[in-house]
C-alpha cells in the first residue's frame, strides 16, 4: 500500500514542518515564520507570545533551512 505523504516525508525532514501555524493564547504580536507544506514555502504569520508549536522560526531563512521540500499531501 502507497503511504500519504507526510508519512513518506517523516523519515527526511521534521515532522513539525506538517504542522499548521499556532498563534497561542496570548495576545503579543511578533512576527514569525512557519513552513506551509501545501505551499513548499515559509509564510509569515504573526505570532502571539507564548504555547508555540516547533513549525515557528525567527526568520524565512531558518524556517526554509529546517523545513525545504517537506511537501504535505496534496490529494484529496
Amino acid at each position: 500500500t502507497d503511504l500519504p505523504d507526510q508519512l513518506r516525508l517523516s523519515n527526511l525532514q521534521p515532522a513539525y514542518c506538517l504542522a499548521p501555524a499556532k498563534v497561542g493564547p496570548c495576545r503579543a504580536a511578533f512576527a514569525r515564520w512557519h513552513y506551509d507544506a501545501q505551499k513548499g514555502s515559509c509564510e509569515q504569520f504573526t505570532y502571539g507570545g507564548c504555547k508555540p508549536n516547533k513549525n515557528n522560526f525567527l526568520s524565512e531563512s531558518e524556517c526554509m533551512s529546517a523545513c525545504r521540500g517537506v511537501a504535505g499531501n496534496t490529494h484529496t
